[in-house]
C-alpha cells in the first residue's frame, strides 16, 4: 500500500486510529524485545547535549583566553609604540642638546679667537714698547757719548782760541756755548725723528728753526748763523770725518736693532699662528669627537627602533597564527561534534515531531511524521548505539548489539562509514524486533522487508518438512 493510499485512508477514517497505531497496539509487548524506553533515550540525548555545551563552554573559555591574549599584545603593542615615541622624544632632545653645544662651542672658539687676537696685539705692543724702551736707553747713552765728544772738541777750540786769540776770550766762550747748545738741540731733534720712525740724520745747525735754538731764542737769524758758521769753521776736516763715521756706524746699529725687532715681531706672529692653527685644530678635533658621539647615538637610537618594529611585528604575526590556528581547531572541534552527535539529534527531532504531531487532533496528524517518529523511537540506529555503547562500554550492551544487529561493534565501527551498511543493519534490527509491522515510509525497504519475512518463513518450513519427513 503506498503513501497516497495510506493519507486517502486516515481521511476515511477520521476519529479513528491510524492503521500503524492499531498493528503497534496489537503487538504483544512481551513478545517484542524493546531495548529502550524513548525517555531513556532523550535522557540520553539531553546528557550528551549537555556534554556538548560544556564542550562549547570549554572552547568558548579557550575563545576568550585568546581574547584575552590578543588584549595583551595589543597592549603591549600599545607599550612598545609609546617606547618608541619616548625614544624618538630623547633623540631629539639629543640633537637640540647637539646643536646648543655646537652653538656653545662655536661661540668659545669666538671668544677664544677675540681673546688670542688681543693677547697677540697687547703682547706684541708690550714687546715694541720694551724694545722702543731699551732703543731709547741706547740713544740716551749715544747722546751722552756725543755730547761728552762734543764738550772735548769745544774746550780744544777754546783753548787753541785763546791762545791764538786772546783779545776775543769772551766771544769764543759765547760761541763755545752756542755751539754746545746747537749740537744738543741738533742731536735733540735727532732722536725725535728716529723715534718717529724717520731716518737718524744730524740735521745743519743752519736750517735749525728759531724755537729749537734755546738760549739764542733773542739772537737776530743773521747773527745765529754768522756765529754757526764760525762754529763750523772751528773744526777740522778729520773732526767732521770722524763725527760722520761714528753717525754712521750709530745708523748701522739702529738698523740692526730694528730688524732684530723685526725679526722678533715675525717669530712672535709664527708663533701665534701656530697657537691659533692648533687651537682650530682642536676644535675641529672636538668638533668631529662630538659629531661622532651625536651619530652614535643616533644610530643606536635609529637600531633600537628598528628592532623594537621587527619585535612587534614579530609578535603581531605569532599571534595572528596563533588565532588563526585556534579558530581552525575550533571550528573543527565544532563540526566533529557536530558529526558526532548527528544521530542523536535525528532520533530527538523525529521523537519531537512525533510528540508534536500526537498532540494535534487526529485528522490533522501527518502519518509520515509519525512514521519517522516512531521508527526514530522503535527502530534502529546502528550508528547512535554504537556512540552510546562507546562512551559507556559494557560487554552486555556488545552481545546485545550483536545479537540484534548480525555484527560485532568492532567490525561496524571499522565500516561506520558506509551508508548502504547502516540502513542494512538497521532494517536487520527493524526486521527481528517487528516481525510484523512495518515502520519504514520506503516502498522499496518494506518490499525488501516483505520478501526477507517470506524467505525467511520459507525456509523455515522446509527445515521443518525436512525434519519431519526424517
Amino acid at each position: 500500500m503506498g503513501k497516497g493510499s495510506k493519507k486517502e485512508a486516515s481521511h476515511a477514517n477520521a476519529g479513528k486510529p491510524s492503521a500503524s497505531d492499531s498493528k503497534i497496539s496489537s503487538i504483544d509487548i512481551s513478545k517484542t524485545p524493546i531495548v529502550e524506553n524513548p525517555m531513556s533515550l532523550i535522557q540520553k540525548l539531553t546528557d550528551y547535549i549537555h556534554e556538548e555545551e560544556k564542550n562549547s563552554s570549554a572552547l568558548r573559555s579557550e575563545t576568550q583566553l585568546l581574547k584575552k591574549r590578543l588584549q595583551e599584545s595589543q597592549e603591549e603593542a600599545r607599550i612598545s609604540k609609546s617606547s618608541a615615541e619616548n625614544l624618538e622624544k630623547e633623540l631629539q632632545q639629543l640633537r637640540d642638546e647637539t646643536k646648543s653645544r655646537i652653538q656653545t662651542t662655536e661661540q668659545l672658539e669666538q671668544e677664544l679667537n677675540n681673546e688670542l687676537g688681543r693677547n697677540a696685539s697687547t703682547l706684541f705692543q708690550q714687546e715694541v714698547e720694551k724694545e722702543r724702551q731699551v732703543h731709547w736707553k741706547e740713544m740716551e747713552n749715544l747722546k751722552k757719548v756725543i755730547l761728552e765728544l762734543n764738550q772735548r772738541i769745544v774746550n780744544q777750540d777754546i783753548k787753541s782760541d785763546v791762545i791764538d786769540r786772546g783779545d776775543i776770550h769772551s766771544i769764543a766762550d759765547a760761541l763755545a756755548g752756542e755751539s754746545n747748545a746747537g749740537f744738543n738741540a741738533c742731536i735733540s731733534m735727532s732722536v725725535r725723528a728716529d723715534a718717529s720712525e724717520q731716518g737718524l740724520t744730524v740735521k745743519n745747525p743752519a736750517v735749525v728753526d728759531k724755537s729749537a735754538i734755546g738760549i739764542f731764542g733773542s739772537i737776530h737769524p743773521r747773527e745765529h748763523k754768522a756765529f754757526v758758521e764760525e762754529w763750523h769753521a772751528t773744526y777740522t776736516n778729520q773732526d767732521n770725518f770722524d763725527i760722520a763715521l761714528y753717525l754712521i756706524l750709530t745708523c748701522f746699529q739702529i738698523v740692526d736693532t730694528y730688524l732684530v725687532i723685526e725679526k722678533k715681531c715675525i717669530a712672535l706672529e709664527t708663533e701665534l699662528s701656530k697657537q691659533k692653527i692648533n687651537m682650530l685644530e682642536r676644535q675641529e678635533n672636538l668638533i668631529a669627537a662630538h659629531d661622532k658621539v651625536i651619530s652614535g647615538m643616533e644610530g643606536r637610537a635609529e637600531l633600537a627602533l628598528a628592532q623594537d618594529k621587527i619585535y612587534q611585528d614579530e609578535l603581531k604575526e605569532a599571534h595572528k597564527e596563533e588565532i588563526n590556528v585556534l579558530k581552525a581547531s575550533f571550528e573543527i572541534g565544532i563540526g566533529e561534534l557536530v558529526e558526532e552527535y548527528r544521530p542523536f539529534r535525528d532520533i530527538a527531532e523525529r521523537i519531537l515531531a512525533r510528540e508534536r504531531e500526537c498532540s494535534k487532533p487526529s485528522k490533522e496528524r501527518s502519518e509520515q511524521i509519525m512514521d519517522q517518529g516512531n521508527l526514530a523511537a522503535h527502530g534502529g540506529n546502528c550508528l547512535a548505539v554504537s556512540k552510546q555503547i562507546a562512551s559507556n562500554p559494557n560487554a552486555g550492551e556488545k552481545e546485545w548489539f550483536k545479537s540484534l544487529y548480525d555484527v560485532s561493534i568492532e567490525t561496524f565501527i571499522k565500516y561506520q562509514d558506509s551508508l548502504q551498511m547502516r540502513r542494512l543493519l538497521d532494517m536487520r534490527y527493524e526486521m527481528k524486533k517487528f516481525k510484523t509491522v512495518q515502520l519504514s515510509e520506503a516502498e522499496f525497504e518494506r518490499n525488501f522487508q516483505h520478501v526477507m519475512m517470506q524467505l525467511t518463513k520459507t525456509k523455515k518450513d522446509r527445515l521443518e518438512k525436512t525434519s519431519s519427513g526424517k
